[in-house]
């Protein structure tokens, strides 16, 4: 009873008719193989492009990541030369200070004399960034000189 091929049987509910066919054993097992080929496909196919999708995520990600640090980057520029304005005005207001007080003098060449420093509003940022005149300070006196590195007798060469 080796047979070469598989009988299939057909029933037919309402006619109630019979069908067989015979079927050869080496389509049954091309058949077989062809699906086991084309599982392997599918699963490759599907595994590709499961590949390409994180690849895809992974670079968005990336890509805002770097929008995010563009950005920070420009912020902190932004924020480097509001400090460096920031400072340059404090040294203008620091000189000015000291100048008022006497504190540092002006250091004179031997060819070109003396001229007192003028310092405007409009070299500042605002109005508000220093006070008008010394005297508008509260509960400052000055009885004596602070003492400072920069004192009234340094030279031009220690300072």
């Amino acid at each position: 009873m080796n047979q070469p091929y598989f009988i299939v049987v057909l029933a037919h509910s309402l006619h109630g008719r019979i069908r067989r066919f015979h079927i050869d054993q080496k389509i049954i097992f091309a058949v077989l193989g062809l699906a086991l080929f084309g599982c392997f496909t599918l699963f490759g196919m599907v595994s590709s492009y499961l590949r390409m999708a994180w690849k895809v995520s992974q670079y968005n990600r990336l890509q805002a990541q770097t929008d995010a640090l563009r950005a920070r980057y420009q912020n902190l520029l932004k924020e480097s030369s509001q400090k460096s304005s920031q400072v340059a005005q404090l040294q203008l207001l620091a000189s000015e200070v000291s100048m008022a007080y006497g504190i540092k003098q002006i250091p004179v060449s031997r060819n070109v004399p003396a001229q007192s420093a003028q310092f405007t509003e409009s070299k500042l940022s605002g109005p508000s960034s220093r006070p008008a005149s010394p005297s508008r300070w509260p509960n400052t006196t000055c009885s004596s000189r602070p003492t400072s590195m920069f004192s009234a007798t340094a030279t031009p060469a220690a300072i």
